[in-house]
This record gives C-alpha cells, sequence and structure tokens, in this order.
C-alpha cells in the first residue's frame, strides 16, 4: 500500500503546513505545500528506519536538517532564480543566502517531533484500517469482488 501512503502523505503534510503557515503568518504560497509535503515524506521516512534506533529527539534533529535543506532548495529556485521573493531571512542573525537561518533551523525540531508523533499515529490508524479491509471486517472494500 505504499503506493497510496506516498501521495497522501505528501498531500497531508503539503495541506498542514499551509495551514501553520496560515496561522503563523497570515498568508502562504503554494511552495510552502511542496515543502511540507515533502517534510512529510521525511517523517515517513525516517519514523521507519531511525526512530527505533536513535529515539525521537535525535530522529527530529535529523528531520531538522532535512527540512532546513528543503527550506534552501526551495529558497534558492523560488525566491533567487524565479525572483519571486516568498521569504527573506536576509535580516535575521545566523542566515544563509536570506533562505534558511539558525532560528527557523531550531524551530523545525520542534515541528519535526510533533510531526514524527503525527505521521506514527496516522500510519497506525491507517494501517489497523487497511488490515480490517483485508481481513473482510470491514464494510470498506479495496476491489470489487466479482
Amino acid at each position: 500500500m505504499l503506493y497510496l501512503k506516498l501521495p497522501a502523505g505528501f498531500l497531508l503534510g503539503g495541506s498542514l503546513y499551509v495551514l501553520m503557515e496560515l496561522a503563523w503568518r497570515g498568508y502562504s504560497h503554494y511552495s510552502m505545500f511542496i515543502a511540507g509535503g515533502l517534510a512529510f515524506l521525511l517523517f515517513m521516512a525516517v519514523n521507519r528506519c531511525l526512530v527505533k534506533k536513535a529515539g525521537y529527539l535525535f530522529s527530529a534533529v535529523v528531520c531538522a536538517c532535512g527540512i532546513t535543506l528543503i527550506e534552501f532548495v526551495l529558497g534558492c529556485i523560488f525566491n533567487l532564480w524565479l525572483g519571486l521573493n516568498i521569504w527573506d531571512y536576509s535580516y535575521i542573525p545566523l542566515n544563509f543566502m536570506g533562505q534558511i537561518c539558525e532560528f527557523y533551523s531550531t524551530v523545525w525540531i520542534f515541528v519535526s517531533l510533533a510531526g514524527l508523533k503525527l505521521e506514527s499515529f496516522i500510519s497506525q490508524k491507517a494501517d489497523a484500517a487497511l488490515e480490517k479491509i483485508r481481513a473482510g471486517k470491514s464494510n470498506y472494500r479495496l476491489h470489487e469482488d466479482k
């Protein structure tokens, strides 16, 4: 069911991040949907590969680094290359090219802790629901029986 989980995770992450931006800044941009979707896919991967070995705090730091990289790449594309000027951190201390900064990289640790927990919860619920469907204990079917 990975072929369903990846696009669903991307859409969920993108939607949640746009809502976070609307609450934080009062506006957003479609590039933030892309960033949120990629970040949620990162949460999915880290939950499966790292959390059990290294714990949530280290995993959140890894995710924060990944989100900072996503932010930098998208910032270079949308802000510098395309000139859309969606965000500019050049006024914040410890910024790099105005696209990333230490402040938001630290914020991403806390966002990542919440994101990892949320993804784990959603994944457990989705897996349980899919198992019920496979076992025939649900009114829903993955395909039509003929």
